[in-house]
């Protein structure tokens, strides 16, 4: 049962709470009006003359899609040749931070699976390219045209990623781009989509419904992902209201956020390129499905366990309380019939606020024979309609790849089990408007 579904009785009473400022001096209020500017969606992610949509074009002519069996989705895409990824910067400009640390981290992610080259030349020159394989050329074309980029590979000498200048200064909206270039469509088009998210064609721009519209030539054999880095938000290309509303509630604040690549993002790219033969694993059994622990392995058709942040080791088994720098962490384990184990917010002090500017992350583990039951005595995290200040963020499904439900706002007495043997916090705060936190218990339940 979700976690909102055990809150129901306590929302239904309340409703939904609205942002209040008790005490907050004048100077606080016009901060935090200011900063609602940052929950706007920018125009990096299209603009009004083309968007996203010249994703969907192969030079001048629109990129055929036909039905596809699971076993035949991925050939509908052309991959590129010896998995090889070749790409430019076509002027100064473009070789910023952003566009650098976009390729760095995905040539990193994608390790052994894809080659990146940078054929970049000393003058930046993207017209002579009779020395050059096929490459990626990033450029400006100078048409306020925002962030897009061709689908797969194209022929002839070159492909545009276009990344508009002072619009498209997100890493992760570049690697989005980057995921297109490589073969990657939107997560909301799969044409299992339905059974995860509603489409409010009536809210859409116009001219932006290609964006939205399912390809039936998609895979859909890695789990849906509503945080994918390749789906889009609640608002996105709107022209008033939601465009995309999640079926579950409690996956709507990640929607959309592009600030992370997911493990669903990898499952496809790992599918449309053949990974799982690629993969070397140390010591993975069979599918990897029982070495790898917490649902790291085969959840998401990976043959090597993929462990995410603060889990180390080669089943992901080890977690490391400081390997994240920004991000601590702090782990217990319960037993079958043993003690309660009890955590709190990171607070000033005993009845204080909690931390600003602080991230924490909680892991709580039981045997594989048992389940494990959270217990709130209050949670009190400052309330936004989408928890985008402050937010606690949970992981208690069979994987913990999956995308987190997030809560915000105040609740008392709260009880939640988790569908395996693992329960996952990530406590996260913003510079003002701290609560109270939370106190929550943890105990082995349902043991067989």
């Amino acid at each position: 049962m979700k976690f909102a579904v055990a809150l129901c009785l306590l929302l239904c009473a309340i409703g939904v709470m609205t942002l209040s400022l008790p005490g907050a001096v004048e100077e606080e209020q016009k901060s935090r009006a200011e900063r609602e500017k940052e929950k706007e969606l920018p125009d990096n992610f299209g603009a009004e003359k083309r968007s996203d949509e010249a994703e969907f074009k192969r030079g001048d002519d629109e990129m055929e899609f036909k039905r596809a069996s699971e076993e035949e989705c991925e050939a509908t895409i052309t991959k590129w040749t010896d998995d090889t990824v070749y790409y430019a910067y076509c002027s100064a400009a473009m070789k910023n931070k952003y566009s650098l640390e976009a390729f760095a981290q995905v040539s990193s992610i994608l390790d052994g699976i894809l080659t990146f080259k940078d054929v970049t030349k000393d003058d930046y020159d993207c017209t002579n390219n009779a020395d050059r394989e096929h490459y990626i050329a990033v450029v400006d074309n100078g048409k306020s045209e925002g962030c897009w980029s061709y689908v797969g590979m194209l022929s002839g000498e070159k492909q545009t990623l276009n990344l508009q200048t002072g619009k498209c200064t997100s890493v992760y909206v570049i690697i989005h781009e980057i995921f297109h270039a490589l073969g990657l469509l939107h997560t909301q088009q799969r044409p299992d989509s339905p059974q995860y998210i509603t489409v409010n064609t009536q809210n859409i721009k116009d001219g932006k419904e290609g964006n939205f519209a399912m390809k039936e030539s998609m895979c859909t054999t890695c789990k849906y992902q509503t945080c994918s880095l390749m789906h889009y938000g609640r608002t996105f290309f709107s022209k008033g209201g939601e465009t995309i509303t999640p079926l579950d509630p409690d996956m709507g604040p990640d929607q959309g956020k592009q600030n992370q690549v997911q493990a669903g993002d990898l499952c496809a790219i790992y599918l449309l390129y053949d990974a799982r033969e690629k993969e070397t694993c140390k010591e993975v059994d069979g599918d990897g499905n029982d070495y790898c622990l917490w649902g790291t392995g085969n959840a998401y058709n990976f043959k090597c366990c993929r462990c995410p942040d603060h889990f180390t080791g080669d089943n992901c088994g080890t977690f490391d309380e400081n390997a994240v720098s920004d991000n601590s962490g702090e782990k217990h384990e319960v037993t079958q019939g043993g003690a309660p184990v009890t955590v709190t917010s990171p607070n000033n002090a005993a009845g204080s606020s909690y931390l600003p500017s602080t991230k924490k992350t909680y892991f709580i583990s039981a045997p594989t024979n048992c389940n494990v039951q959270m217990s709130a005595d209050f949670i009190s995290v400052e309330n936004d309609a989408s928890c985008y200040w402050d937010q606690l963020r949970y992981w208690s499904g069979e994987s913990i790849l999956d995308c987190p439900e997030t809560i915000c706002g105040e609740y008392t007495d709260v009880t939640y089990t988790s569908k395996s043997n693992f329960f996952m916090l990530e406590f996260n705060s913003d510079d003002m408007y701290n609560e109270k936190g939370f106190i929550m218990s943890f105990e082995a339940v349902n043991c067989t």
